[in-house]
């Protein structure tokens, strides 16, 4: 029972990057985005301060957000069910 637990450096090493990929993808290239989004924005306020014409500001729909509303919105899976169970059709 007191025995280590031995694991193979390549299984060590996949768990490691599986990790960062988790760290980069859930927290830095989000804020990232955040960050390079916003100073793109002030660029182009600056340029419709100056120019004649109006340069419309990103106007991007948060992907990410979108399929976890469409996902996790439960009315969009009962609705159907519901109407399986009142038409009497297997599901």
């Amino acid at each position: 029972m007191t025995d280590p637990i031995v694991v193979p450096a390549w299984l060590a090493v996949l768990a490691v990057a599986t990790m960062l990929w988790c760290l980069l993808d859930l927290m830095l290239i989000p804020g990232t985005r955040w960050l390079l989004r916003r100073k793109v924005n002030r660029i182009i306020d600056e340029l419709n301060t100056r120019l004649q014409f109006r340069i419309p500001a990103f106007k991007l729909t948060k992907r990410r957000a979108l399929i976890d509303r469409l996902v996790s919105e439960v009315g969009r899976f009962l609705g159907p069910l519901l109407l399986l169970e009142e038409l009497a059709l297997p599901i």
